[in-house]
């Protein structure tokens, strides 16, 4: 969903970005997989990735850690972790 342009830009515009952060802080890996295979997918459109680095400045936002703590889970297979990677240097 997340590959093509159109979905893109109606995940933008219906602002489901920041509920889909807040995903990553639940204890579920498969879920965090998703999550962040999602925001790597996402992040491929320049939009959305100003709309992540903004999210990640904004006060209280723990986006950034959130991607970096799942960085250092050994329990993830390193493509996964290369997605998270790819992620967090988008947004930065």
């Amino acid at each position: 969903m997340a590959r093509d342009s159109d979905p893109r830009k109606r995940i933008r515009s219906d602002n489901i970005l920041p509920g889909v952060i807040v995903l990553l802080q639940l204890d579920h890996s498969n879920l965090q997989r998703s999550v962040a295979g999602f925001l790597c997918e996402m992040s491929a459109d320049r939009g959305t990735r100003e709309i992540l680095y903004k999210l990640n400045l904004e006060e209280g936002s723990s986006l950034k850690e959130d991607l970096l703590t799942l960085l250092q889970v050994n329990q993830f297979h390193i493509f996964v972790n290369e997605i998270k990677k790819t992620v967090v240097f988008r947004i930065i």
